[in-house]
């Protein structure tokens, strides 16, 4: 098979079997054989490379790359660039610059139009720029490119949705219409025919530079050609290390390509020893990354044995797992993630609205809240929980008189002004 997985939940057990299999395949080909390994994670790769330097001495002839760049780099060398200018992805910071170019020159055209109605009232006020206007304009590009990126990336829907974006007619017609309707103004400026990217590639190919395409045409494009091309009878290796965040447009390339190639992608997995016993907490925390998987296609798939050793907590829960199956969901810990403190102040409200709800034995002195640093998120509390719809009385424990009166800073500042030199 074309695509072999091996999963590990120790880094160093996926680089043992790695390394093994890279020294074994230059045994066989001879000195002068280059390797080719795909790190998603820039900051593995100097960590490999101090590892493989520290075990052998000397770490040479390896051809390391990133993820995005090596799937065309693989294709180049099928030999399926045909254009007089090289065209290349184009980048997330790249398109970043693309936005903020489209943001400054048509919110600064009168009328503003209506689409882009909600960045105006973001960036500008009373007609003026505000004052922190280029913070929010490269923050606001930032995101928006973040986003874009996104949606070439994951489900085929939401590709299909930015293409229609292109439609100069087009309108949302969701509850979340306006910003939805400003993103698509802003990808039709941006990607259009004509418009600003089309302009740039222009430019480039007079000066002879390489064109710039978006990432999921430009694989599309590829793709389409090699179709046609007959499957090699032998095919280089390609290793891809510690591959954590990946997407069906990950897989989808993974799959053109490896008609052409072998490739053997090591994973790391907190659970992989224990997710061949079904029923365990780890197989059950682990279904969502499984039928992840499935979206590879054929592939053969390899435990890497390991010893649960030491205390710490991961270790603990593992041994605990062996030997204990749970029967139906534990929701005693659940963990949830925010895009900011705001926001995971409002999870915690509703939450505690739900669970009075829920319960209506539950007292509101029985909840507590823990946080990191509550000098950070005593604004976020007392902004969703005094003006919430159901307004909640609270308590802050490590909060004092003189920090939270105004009242007893007025009483400090005068004792201070009488022991004044002043006067």
């Amino acid at each position: 098979m074309s695509i072999q997985l091996y999963q590990a939940q120790k880094i160093e057990t996926l680089f043992s079997e790695m390394i093994g299999q890279i020294l074994q395949e230059r045994k066989e080909k001879g000195l002068f054989y280059t390797p080719s390994i795909i790190i998603p994670n820039p900051s593995y790769k100097n960590w490999l490379q101090a590892k493989i330097a520290r075990k052998y001495s000397i770490a040479y002839n390896f051809r390391y790359m990133g993820l995005e760049e090596s799937f065309f780099y693989l294709y180049k060398q099928l030999g399926q660039e045909t254009e007089l200018v090289e065209e290349l992805p184009l980048q997330v910071s790249q398109i970043k610059v693309l936005l903020v170019a489209a943001l400054t020159i048509h919110l600064e055209k009168q009328p503003v139009t209506e689409e882009l109605q909600v960045f105006w009232q973001y960036l500008y006020l009373n007609g003026k720029k505000r004052q922190d206007y280029s913070i929010r304009l490269w923050q606001l590009a930032t995101r928006i490119a973040r986003y874009f990126r996104e949606y070439e990336y994951h489900s085929t829907q939401s590709r299909k949705l930015i293409y229609l974006w292109i439609r100069e007619n087009w309108q949302s017609v969701g509850s979340e219409r306006e910003w939805e309707n400003a993103q698509a103004y802003l990808y039709r400026v941006v990607f259009a025919k004509g418009k600003i990217l089309s302009q740039f590639n222009q430019f480039l190919y007079k000066q002879k530079y390489q064109e710039h395409k978006s990432l999921y045409i430009l694989a599309k494009k590829y793709a389409k050609r090699l179709s046609e091309k007959q499957e090699p009878q032998e095919k280089e290796t390609i290793y891809i290390f510690a591959m954590q965040n990946y997407s069906s447009f990950h897989f989808q390339v993974l799959r053109n390509l490896a008609k052409f190639y072998q490739f053997k992608v090591y994973l790391r997995s907190f659970a992989a020893e224990s997710e061949q016993e079904k029923g365990n907490f780890f197989y059950q925390c682990a279904k969502a990354k499984r039928n992840s998987l499935l979206l590879i296609g054929e592939q053969r798939l390899f435990w890497l044995k390991e010893k649960i050793q030491g205390n710490h907590l991961l270790a603990r829960l593992q041994r605990w797992d062996n030997q204990k199956n749970l029967g139906r969901q534990d929701s005693s810990i659940q963990v949830f993630s925010a895009p900011g403190i705001y926001r995971e102040v409002e999870t915690v409200y509703h939450s505690i609205l739900y669970n009075l709800e829920q319960n209506p034995k539950l007292q509101l002195q029985q909840i507590s809240i823990y946080t990191s640093d509550i000098k950070a998120y005593k604004a976020a509390i007392k902004g969703v929980f005094a003006r919430g719809k159901e307004k909640l009385p609270y308590t802050i424990q490590d909060a004092n008189v003189k920090s939270e009166s105004i009242y007893s800073k007025a009483i400090l500042s005068l004792h201070l002004l009488v022991g004044d030199l002043f006067w």
